[in-house]
Formats: structure tokens, C-alpha cells, sequence
């Protein structure tokens, strides 16, 4: 049995990707992937959703919809003996109830909203969060395992630092100029793609990636002007 992880990453643009063509380098540790046969980028692919909540759900359950009770992946993974993990960016215990709505079949759960209430996280969406709880996992023991990672770097409501801004003037608001906006999100792209990197040495540190199934995607794209 495979482990499984899902990466979601809110708000990803595919067009914005330099792994899929985008003439700006914000993916390159992804683009890395790609070009030397270690991933396989999909292009036949379509967005159900515009809102958070459905996306998830899509993805998790194949529902369009969020009702107690519906049966998901991990559920069926748990039937199979896999350890459920889900480590999230972003406020899931309070954003629709989420948390509830994952069920009980969540072994393990950390989510922005706890671990900013326990200070371990400076900020409910900082996705530097996902890869320090994975460092304090145990290592992998043979029990297969699944794990719902949720990324925020790309959504206008992440954390970005500073080290990840290469594209000035930039701008979260709304309301701001069109290639403010173009360049957060581009910046934001550059902190994912060093997330998504970091997450990568930390399951391959504690064992989980040498017979692993990665998925990568998102629920919803980012609306720009």
C-alpha cells in the first residue's frame, strides 16, 4: 500500500505556474520535477467551484455540497488501514465548520486556527506550519498513511515573507492596480513552490516518500484583473 499525499494548494492559478509555460519563474522547484520525469502535469482539467468549501469538498467526497455524514477518501483509506493526517494552513475549525465536517476519521489534525491558539504558528495562514508539524511526526513504521496537506501561499489571504517577494510593486487588496495584484500572487506562487519543497524533504527525512503517491492541486483558482 502506497502512502498517499494530497496537496491542496487554495487559490492556485495553473496559467501562473512556470511549470505549465508561465513566462515568470514561480515554480522552479516543481518545473524541476517535470523536466526530469518525476512528475506528470495534467492538462486536461476543469475548476467546479469558486469557493473553498466546495472545492474540498469536491475533492475529498465528489460532493458538491457540504452535509455531515458524507463519505470520503480517507474514510475509505481508514477501511484500508492507512493513518488519516490531515496538517492545514488556513482556519478550517472555524471557516463552515470544516473540521466537524471531515468526520472521525482524522487521526491526526492540526489545522492554522489550533496551532496559532497554541503558538506554534504566527499566523493562521503561514504555510511554513505544515512542514514544522511534519517534522515532529514519528517516521514512517510501515502503517501506510494518508495525509490532506492545505496550502495557503497562493491565496490573497497567506502570509507571504519577504524573502519570497520578487515582484514589486505588490498589492493583496482588492482594489488594487491590476499588476500589483499579478504580482502578490506571483510572489505567493514563489512561497508555495518552496513550501511544496520543503514538505518533500521532510516525508523523504522520515521515510514516507520512497513508495508514495503525491497529488497536487487546488480548489478553486485566484480572480485577477
Amino acid at each position: 500500500k502506497k502512502n498517499v499525499v494530497l496537496m491542496i494548494c487554495d487559490a492556485l492559478r495553473a496559467d501562473h505556474m512556470s511549470s505549465y509555460g508561465y513566462y515568470r519563474n514561480t515554480t522552479p522547484f516543481l518545473k524541476a520535477l517535470v523536466s526530469q520525469g518525476n512528475a506528470l502535469p495534467l492538462t486536461n482539467f476543469y475548476v467546479t467551484t469558486s469557493r473553498s468549501v466546495l472545492g474540498i469538498s469536491n475533492i475529498l467526497s465528489s460532493q458538491y455540497s457540504l452535509s455531515l455524514g458524507n463519505f470520503f477518501i480517507h474514510d475509505l483509506l481508514k477501511k484500508q488501514g492507512y493513518a488519516i493526517n490531515f496538517i492545514l494552513s488556513g482556519d478550517h475549525t472555524n471557516f463552515y465548520g470544516l473540521k466537524d465536517y471531515y468526520g472521525g476519521n482524522v487521526d491526526m489534525y492540526a489545522d492554522g486556527y489550533s496551532l496559532r491558539r497554541s503558538g506554534s504558528a504566527v499566523s493562521v495562514n503561514d504555510d511554513a506550519l505544515i512542514s514544522t508539524t511534519f517534522k515532529e511526526l514519528d517516521d514512517y513504521d510501515g502503517t501506510p498513511a494518508f495525509f490532506y496537506l492545505h496550502f495557503m501561499s497562493a491565496h490573497q489571504a497567506a502570509l507571504v515573507s519577504q524573502e519570497h517577494v520578487a515582484f514589486e510593486p505588490h498589492s493583496r487588496r482588492q482594489s488594487a492596480p491590476a499588476l500589483e495584484m499579478i504580482n502578490s500572487d506571483d510572489n505567493g506562487l514563489i512561497q508555495l513552490d518552496r513550501h511544496i519543497h520543503n514538505t518533500i524533504q521532510v516525508l523523504e527525512e522520515k521515510g514516507f516518500l520512497d513508495d508514495a503517491l503525491i497529488v497536487i492541486t487546488a480548489d478553486h483558482g485566484q480572480s485577477l484583473k
